[in-house]
């Protein structure tokens, strides 16, 4: 090891050496760059929906907003998207939005996948995304034919 003018041992390194770990360095972070990437475009986004629902209530997504337009009966309560609470204002009967981290924009409405994981009556789609809705997807939350409140959950997929 060489020593330097004052007798201290010195610790050299070829400039080759640094350039080649430094291109190394950089094909890492640009491998999983592309990685993140590639989950983040060829993975199903989702949208997790739970609520507590005594009548009937529309869930509406378009973009990055989600909200509600309540039918019938006792306004939801006890909502959580994508595991957040959520305690919206109301607005006569449209609640006010709630804001999507990753926006709703299917490529291809027949992407589109509902998956009822909880309630006791129908979680359907009354509406698919299109132009002349502005590319809202709607679902219906049914559960006027009971007797008091139920938990609805749903995940949406596309």
């Amino acid at each position: 090891m060489p020593i330097n003018e004052s007798g201290e041992k010195v610790f050299q390194i070829k400039v080759s050496t640094v350039r080649t770990l430094g291109l190394v360095a950089a094909g890492i972070l640009v491998a999983v760059g592309i990685g993140v990437l590639a989950i983040h475009f060829t993975t199903p986004k989702t949208v997790t929906f739970r609520a507590s629902v005594d009548g009937v209530d529309v869930v509406k997504i378009s973009g990055s907003r989600l909200w509600i337009e309540h039918q019938d009966f006792q306004l939801p309560v006890w909502m959580k998207v994508n595991g957040a609470k959520w305690d919206p204002i109301w607005n006569d009967s449209v609640s006010t939005p709630y804001t999507l981290r990753r926006a709703f924009r299917p490529g291809n409405p027949k992407n589109i996948k509902l998956v009822k994981h909880r309630g006791r009556g129908d979680i359907t789609i009354l509406e698919m995304p299109s132009a002349a809705n502005n590319q809202t997807l709607s679902i219906k939350l049914d559960d006027g034919a009971y007797g008091g409140a139920d938990y609805y959950e749903f995940i949406v997929s596309w």
